[in-house]
């Protein structure tokens, strides 16, 4: 049997764009593509490819579905023959094994966990709903101080957990064990033996994987705003997960360009004002499995610009710190990055309150900036008010410039960096060597 890690990959991995088109000639049509249908006598095209959902189908035979669906039918094989070919062409090593006991009852308790963590978001979403003075506290505050609209709660399957042991006792009456609600990490059991829920009375933000499955949460206390994560699990690793990607990848899709933030909170921020095609990393710093994920969701023809990332964090001194990581990250992977600036002391969540998308959409846009040029201008401030660091800050920039993989690209930013510390770009160059 393969391993359903392996599977699972393959899945992440595979585009459908790029299967059928081993198969069928693809023409652009606005966000998605055309062709003509390989599953019956076809004169007009009428199979349609959508990369958003990774997903064809024929509008005249109705046939199609995701990349190993359209593979099994197209080649006339089974499940594991599709994975097998999708493993060749991506480059995906197989090895098949016979699973044990254990490890049948391990792929047995994460679908449990599974089917518990989707269980809690729709109750949590239920207590929301219902005619109560405590979820009418909390409608008020999501509508009110977070200026949220009704379609953007549904959209995210914002929730409520109650106070006292509620949820708890709920997926208790309902068949799920203690050792699940603890593994999840939403429960625990007190000093005195009785189940605690350890998101009681806050506001719950299901974490949801790129299929749509909710396998984590964010938990959001009401009196402080503070955001609290569920650990990392069998079902959840949080080092490889951006919150949104599941709501945000046929915006990034269509707009050529992800916006990546921190927090669950900016992503609400954002969509209030149309801006859908952001992610965050959830205050993790961006790992290379973060970036992978992101450079499978951008489309990309051949060149760094077509991959466009423009970072939106938090603008303190630690915001600032973790946004010029994640660009220096970022910018080693050949992404083209950009950051946008906010107001001092502001967060996209706390900026996007009250304001209208269009007056939002212009600040975004006036003061987007090329990450490069954005990191050796702070740095040249450096110099200015410091002359005594600028063999560090030249040091810094030669460290950044270095990492671009493209040379064209990076010859280019010698060029303008160069000129912006007032150096010549032979002595840039040089000091790079």
């Amino acid at each position: 049997m393969i391993d359903p890690s392996v599977i699972q990959k393959i899945k992440d991995v595979a585009t459908i764009r790029e299967v059928v088109e081993d198969y069928v000639p693809l023409q652009k049509r606005g966000v998605n593509y055309v062709g003509k249908c390989p599953f019956h006598d076809d004169n007009h095209p009428s199979f349609y490819v959508s990369p958003a959902r990774n997903y064809c189908k024929c509008f005249v035979c109705q046939e199609g579905g995701d990349p190993i669906r359209f593979l099994m039918k197209h080649e006339n094989i089974g499940f594991i023959d599709a994975i097998h070919l999708l493993a060749k062409k991506y480059g995906i090593e197989i090895e098949e094994k016979q699973l044990s006991d254990e490890e049948r009852k391990a792929m047995q308790e994460n679908e449990n966990l599974r089917n518990m963590a989707n269980w809690l978001a729709q109750h949590c979403s239920e207590n929301l709903s219902a005619d109560s003075d405590e979820a009418d506290k909390a409608k008020m505050y999501l509508m009110q101080q977070l200026r949220l609209r009704q379609d953007t709660i549904n959209q995210f399957g914002i929730g409520l957990a109650l106070k006292g042991a509620s949820y708890s006792a709920a997926a208790l009456s309902k068949g799920y064990k203690s050792e699940q609600l603890q593994r999840i990490g939403i429960s625990r059991v007190d000093e005195s033996g009785n189940w605690e829920d350890l998101y009681a009375g806050s506001i719950i933000i299901p974490f949801h994987t790129v299929s749509g499955s909710v396998v984590a949460f964010a938990a959001m206390n009401i009196e402080s705003e503070e955001v609290k994560y569920t650990p990392d699990s069998s079902i959840f690793n949080s080092w490889n997960s951006l919150f949104g990607l599941y709501h945000a990848k046929r915006d990034i899709l269509s707009n050529k360009k992800c916006l990546l933030t921190e927090s669950p909170l900016d992503i609400l921020g954002a969509w209030q004002v149309g801006i859908k095609n952001i992610v965050a990393s959830c205050g993790k710093e961006l790992s290379d499995q973060h970036i992978n994920i992101l450079k499978r969701t951008i489309p990309a023809k051949s060149s760094a610009e077509d991959r466009h990332i423009t970072l939106i964090y938090e603008n303190t001194q630690e915001g600032i710190k973790k946004a010029q990581n994640t660009g220096r990250n970022l910018v080693r992977s050949g992404i083209s990055v950009h950051i946008v600036e906010l107001p001092k002391n502001e967060s996209l969540a706390s900026y996007t309150k009250g304001k209208n998308a269009e007056e939002v959409q212009n600040y975004l846009t006036e003061h987007e900036k090329d990450f490069i040029n954005y990191y050796t201008e702070r740095l040249n401030k450096v110099i200015a008010l410091k002359p005594q660091f600028k063999e560090k800050a030249l040091e810094e920039v030669g460290k950044l410039l270095t990492s671009i993989p493209d040379l064209i690209v990076r010859d280019a930013y010698i060029k303008s960096c160069a000129s912006q510390l007032k150096i010549s770009q032979d002595s840039l160059t040089k000091f790079i060597n």
